[in-house]
């Protein structure tokens, strides 16, 4: 694999609400979200061809707003749709399926430091519920991204949720050489955007670019893939 490209789904009635992720996940993306889909579909699919003419691989969280959301594109590329359990959002079982406001009338302290991580200044190990499962989190979505940039195919593209389109570019970040390995922040990641990393030899060598909107593929995407690290 030499190139991973990583969506975030597009809009959904749980994220419109502000509630965190639950296990018996049956979210589907709202009206609007369908039709983003299908905008971004066609924005992924040119940028993809940009990268390469070879074969591509389309996987995605087993969530349905994640498979709503890729669907789509894998009929674009005329590939099976992989649908990825490792991909989903994290789950802390103190906070499943409540929104930020809840939060905050049952512990305001945590609704406190969830407030701070969102602004960029807490680390989601410190979080009073969602740290003690950060770690475990990270490992799954390692395991993930090394069955991905293991693969023969030129160009993977994975959509999923922030939270593991998070943590994927936080720990590729941190082997790159661009992130402390003692700190988790929040990286803001809107509906649709996607962030691109090239692999050489099944190991990250560079972030190309972060939470760039999927109809800007076409012109920012592709002056910031022409720069290279140096």
């Amino acid at each position: 694999m030499k190139w991973l490209l990583f969506v975030r789904h597009v809009e959904s009635s749980k994220n419109l609400e502000d509630r965190f992720a639950r296990r018996d996940d049956t979210d589907l993306l709202t009206e609007r979200g369908n039709q983003q889909a299908r905008d971004l579909a066609a924005h992924i699919w040119e940028f993809v061809r940009y990268l390469t003419s070879g074969e591509v691989v389309v996987a995605c969280s087993d969530a349905p707003r994640a498979v709503e959301s890729a669907a789509v594109l894998a009929v674009l590329a005329n590939v099976e749709l992989i649908e990825d359990a490792e991909l989903r959002s994290i789950i802390v079982p103190e906070t499943e399926g409540i929104s930020t406001e809840e939060l905050l009338a049952m512990d305001p302290g945590a609704g406190r430091e969830y407030n701070l991580y969102r602004g960029g200044l807490y680390s989601s190990y410190s979080l009073r519920h969602t740290g003690k499962y950060s770690r475990s989190y990270e490992a799954k979505v390692r395991r993930a991204l090394g069955r991905y940039s293991a693969l023969g195919a030129e160009v993977g593209v994975i959509f999923a949720h922030r939270s593991t389109f998070t943590t994927a570019l936080i720990a590729i970040a941190r082997d790159v050489g661009y992130y402390p390995s003692d700190f988790f922040g929040y990286l803001p990641i809107d509906f649709g955007s996607s962030a691109l990393v090239e692999f050489t030899n099944g190991s990250p060598r560079r972030i190309v670019f972060a939470n760039l909107p999927h109809s800007n593929l076409g012109t920012t995407g592709k002056v910031f893939l022409a720069q290279s690290d140096e």
